[in-house]
């Protein structure tokens, strides 16, 4: 019996060492994430670039990794996030689920930038989507900070 729960024991700082494995290369991702995110935050536009296009495409490109994160992690390891994380794990399944965009069929974060993109190519031609863009950006934001809000709770250890 006690050869036994040495085994388990051995099993489970096994899996611990490889969850701080992935929670080191997680928050070396989120940090280069987070420079990356300074500097476009902070650069200066261009004479005669669109305020809303340029923060558009800003927030397309770190919702793409940032989703892309969030998805990796909790399919790394879906039994443990669906255990001690639910709202983590359903919040990963929130943005695997596929939905429809034109004829295609593709997750619901892939699905949110394209729809952005599409508005953002449609105000470029007649400025007279403004609102739209601006929902669609406001949408796509609230989904990258709770997605960036994840990363941060699940890479932290202490957390769990």
């Amino acid at each position: 019996m006690v050869g036994r729960m040495g085994c388990v024991l051995i099993v489970k700082r096994t899996a611990i060492g490889r969850f701080q494995t992935m929670i080191t290369k997680t928050k070396f991702i989120l940090a280069f994430a987070l420079c990356v995110g300074l500097f476009i935050g902070c650069a200066h536009l261009d004479k005669g670039a669109d305020p809303l296009i340029v923060r558009a495409e800003q927030i397309e490109t770190v919702a793409i990794s940032a989703f892309d994160s969030v998805v990796k992690l909790d399919s790394a390891n879906r039994q443990f996030w669906l255990t001690n994380a639910p709202a983590f794990h359903s919040f990963a399944e929130w943005l695997r689920t596929p939905v429809p965009v034109g004829t295609n069929t593709v997750r619901r974060g892939i699905a949110m930038v394209q729809q952005l993109n599409y508005a953002k190519l449609d105000y470029r031609q007649n400025h007279s989507q403004s609102n739209l863009l601006i929902s669609l950006t406001m949408d796509l934001q609230n989904a990258l900070s709770q997605a960036q809000a994840w990363t941060v709770i699940i890479s932290n250890p202490k957390n769990h």
